[in-house]
């Protein structure tokens, strides 16, 4: 729910409540004081200037005057969350379409039961059949509803490819050598303020036999919010395209669900083969397509 910074005090939302006096822009971190018109994101719970996020003053009006109903429709989500609150809702629909697909298969296992009931097979192997539709139906759901969960943790995780990693056999001299390492990048990249909760490498430790690694393990970022996951990601792009040679060997992506990685790894394989086909300037956009995208020209 929105809220406008003049009605905080009044508000009884749990958020509202335990907010700080001086919470910053999320955007251009100067404070959002009361008399400016600030708007709060339902997912990160950061506060914005409304300017900042290039709301209308439409818009603005329209969520202050929502937020004052006991159950408000609109919901609003900064241009950080608003991806992840896509998927999110994408996951949904996808699920409820498949138990939709599964509750039309049930029926039709119920035509089905008739026949049987009528002295093809006993009532056990009656009843049998529509056990097995129904926990096909439960097992279904219970497949997607994992995957939204799982997309909703991982939304503030970052992972980084090609980051050098110590070939010490000590875990906590690998641990301080991470951390130094991502020191370092964040201050290359210009971002003093940000620093990950938690950094992990993914997956087993493979040495050889001199001690040294086989190649760096990829290393996963937590953030405290996705505002600052999507403004390493952002500062990292702009860097590599600046053609940096500190991270000429290095990338960074979100963290993806198994599903996601099976979409991306089908519309990649996609993008060779268009690409293979003489086709350019393609790009995968938010794992739902391959297409062009237009080049800026130059003045």
């Amino acid at each position: 729910m929105a809220h406008s910074t003049s009605q905080r005090k009044a508000s009884t939302s749990q958020v509202d409540k335990g907010r700080k006096s001086r919470d910053k822009c999320g955007d251009c971190g100067a404070v959002v004081n009361k008399d400016d018109k600030g708007i709060q994101c339902e997912l990160c719970e950061l506060w914005f200037h409304a300017s900042c996020q290039n709301i209308l003053e439409s818009q603005y009006q329209a969520l202050v005057e929502d937020s004052k109903n006991d159950s408000p429709v609109l919901h609003w989500f900064c241009c950080y969350c608003n991806r992840s609150a896509v998927k999110i809702l994408n996951g949904l629909m996808r699920m409820q379409q498949q138990i939709d697909d599964l509750q039309q298969e049930v029926q039709a296992s119920g035509s089905r039961l008739n026949d049987i009931e009528a002295g093809k097979f006993t009532n056990n192997m009656s009843s049998a059949v529509g056990e097995i539709a129904s926990k096909k139906v439960m097992e279904s759901s219970q497949a997607v509803c994992r995957d939204v969960l799982d997309m909703e943790k991982r939304r503030m995780n970052a992972i980084i490819f090609g980051l050098s990693e110590s070939g010490s056999g000590d875990p906590e001299i690998r641990k301080s050598h991470d951390a130094e390492a991502i020191t370092e990048l964040l201050g290359k990249l210009n971002i003093n303020t940000i620093r990950p909760t938690h950094l992990f490498r993914i997956g087993a430790v493979k040495e050889r036999p001199q001690g040294s690694l086989v190649k760096p393990r990829p290393l996963k970022l937590v953030f405290q919010s996705e505002w600052e996951k999507q403004e390493v990601i952002s500062k990292f792009i702009d860097f590599k395209k600046a053609k940096s040679n500190y991270v000429a060997e290095l990338s960074i992506g979100h963290d993806k669900t198994k599903w996601e990685q099976e979409e991306y790894n089908k519309l990649k394989s996609e993008l060779t083969a268009r690409l293979d086909r003489g086709e350019q300037d393609l790009v995968i956009r938010d794992l739902k397509k391959v297409s062009r995208f237009r080049r800026q020209q130059s003045q």
